[in-house]
């Protein structure tokens, strides 16, 4: 296994954690909007540079609206 592999159990633990923490404080459709947003984000940056050898796919302008529209729908859940 590569040395990044063992990096999902990482997250996991640290995912779960944060989500026990910040539900109580910020809401369950916070959190969960939160967590979305983040791990399309993440991913597409994973597309981007082609990383964990991986094609590489460029981010157009109709993924990067897509991006946009998440961050939107993120702050007007926590905004509300």
């Amino acid at each position: 296994m590569p040395w990044w592999g063992w990096l999902g159990g990482a997250c996991a633990a640290g995912y779960v954690t944060g989500t026990f923490l910040l539900i109580p404080e910020i809401g369950a459709a916070v959190t969960v909007g939160l967590t979305v947003t983040g791990q399309q984000l993440t991913s597409a940056l994973i597309d981007h540079r082609g990383m964990f050898k991986l094609p590489t796919r460029v981010l157009t302008a109709p993924r990067l609206t897509g991006l946009g529209l998440l961050l939107a729908g993120s702050l007007a859940i926590q905004l509300v």
